[in-house]
């Protein structure tokens, strides 16, 4: 049974808000969690829920919130069965309590939370093949990307669940951490920023897209085996590291492909500076990141994994979430652009709060303690969303451009920044900027594009 947009919105409202919650939650915990390690103080169990609410319900909710939206829109088609989207959203949520509770409880609840995981990764994984292998017309490269995004979600949940019997699964070693947050996490957003290349006015280099996937399933495959094989795993890094390269390359980050550049309005080039500067900043911290992963595996050092880790899942991914989340989830909660509270204020403050975090860790290696101003990240970290969330806010509730070009639709209709740019020709990707609508306003009716 098909469902029609405006309810596809409300199953991703339900996933994005779930997840904002617990990014505020997780964040707020993990500053404590520093402040206390930094003062050698002693602190509550329930602080070491912080990595689960940041994984379970953060990320993994965002994301999955957010592909319910998009990709029944790069398909055209609407989402098959919106029963199975709100059971995952049960049973995702269900695990993020009883990891939880597990914490509390010394680790009772282990087997009833990753079974749930499994349960939620198998309908992810199902609904993201499903309906990719309807995404033909336009960016088809990027489609194997979306596709190892959920299989590495449900890989790294079913190891989870394979630990309560017989395999040593640590689900926090830098192995799995990589399986989820550039596996899982790092490949849809690969997909979506190579998708994305509109609002930069750029096209794609599509070649360099399929080799990238490709480059991604080996380095994965390398990272699973390398958790038996440290060989394996450091080929496994090398591997994430190409990846990354030939994903900037792919979607011309460092080049200016443009046509239309000297009728560019206001608007256009806002959304233009702001997707350069934030996916820069992203790409920044995910080199940076992957060669701290590297140092690791020659130098095991605590500090460096905690390094890595927050190079990553800070500054990559939140840098990502930071840039696009303008961009798409305004679309997708009112039916409106980001046509004005543009703000680089959060992508600098979530900057500031990687720097914090390095520079403590850094500190720490000669020390062998963490500096006791380093909690002070997460404050910068709970800055930043906070900050994020108000941006969201002005975007929403602001007042339409008047445009001649510009329409009013039914609900049944959504706005091309809700679901990124789609076009009938995968060589000609440039939208022509001397009309807003051109860009922020193009609608999909029946997931099909009306200009």
């Amino acid at each position: 049974m098909e469902t029609s947009p405006r309810k596809e919105r409300r199953i991703t409202i339900l996933f994005v808000s779930t997840a904002i919650i617990s990014s505020l939650i997780g964040s707020f915990f993990g500053t404590l969690w520093m402040f206390y390690l930094s003062s050698n103080s002693k602190f509550s169990s329930l602080i070491l829920s912080h990595p689960y609410f940041q994984m379970f319900g953060f990320l993994a909710e965002f994301v999955m919130g957010v592909a319910y939206s998009l990709l029944p829109r790069f398909a055209g088609k609407a989402l098959s069965n919106l029963y199975l989207a709100y059971l995952n959203y049960f049973l995702i949520t269900s695990a993020l309590f009883l990891s939880v509770v597990s914490i509390l409880f010394d680790g009772q609840g282990k087997l009833y939370f990753s079974s749930l995981l499994v349960g939620s990764s198998a309908i992810f994984t199902y609904q993201t093949f499903s309906t990719t292998k309807q995404i033909k017309s336009a960016f088809p490269e990027a489609n194997l990307l979306f596709k190892v995004s959920s299989s590495s979600l449900l890989t790294f949940a079913f190891l989870y669940f394979l630990s309560n019997f017989s395999i040593n699964f640590d689900p926090f070693s830098e192995q799995s951490l990589l399986l989820f947050l550039l596996g899982f996490v790092g490949s849809i957003i690969y997909a979506v920023e190579i998708r994305s290349v509109a609002f930069r006015q750029a096209n794609y280099r599509k070649r360099l897209t399929t080799i990238a996937g490709l480059t991604q399933v080996a380095a994965l495959v390398f990272l699973v085996v390398g958790m038996l094989d440290s060989v394996f795993a450091l080929l496994g890094k090398i591997l994430l590291l190409a990846t990354s390269i030939e994903v900037l390359l792919a979607i011309r980050l460092l080049t200016h492909s443009l046509m239309y550049t000297p009728a560019m309005t206001g608007i256009h080039l806002r959304i233009k500076r702001y997707n350069e500067v934030s996916l820069t900043f992203a790409f920044f911290w995910l080199f940076s990141g992957l060669v701290i992963s590297l140092l690791h595996s020659i130098d095991p050092a605590y500090f460096l994994r905690d390094m890595f880790i927050h190079t990553v899942a800070i500054g990559f991914v939140g840098s990502t979430i930071v840039c696009f989340s303008p961009m798409y989830i305004p679309g997708i909660i009112s039916a409106r652009g980001p046509i004005s509270g543009l703000s680089f204020g959060p992508i600098i403050t979530l900057a500031i709060a990687v720097l914090i975090r390095i520079v403590g860790d850094i500190e720490a290696l000669s020390s062998g303690n963490f500096a006791i101003w380093e909690w002070i990240s997460g404050v910068f970290v709970l800055v930043s969303v906070v900050w994020l969330l108000a941006m969201l806010r002005s975007i929403i509730v602001a007042k339409n451009i008047q445009h001649s070009t510009v329409k009013e639709h039914s609900d049944t209709t959504v706005s091309a920044a809700e679901f990124g740019i789609r076009v009938s020709s995968e060589s000609s990707l440039y939208l022509h900027p001397t009309s807003t609508a051109n860009l922020l306003f193009c609608t999909f009716r029946s997931g099909k594009i009306s200009h």
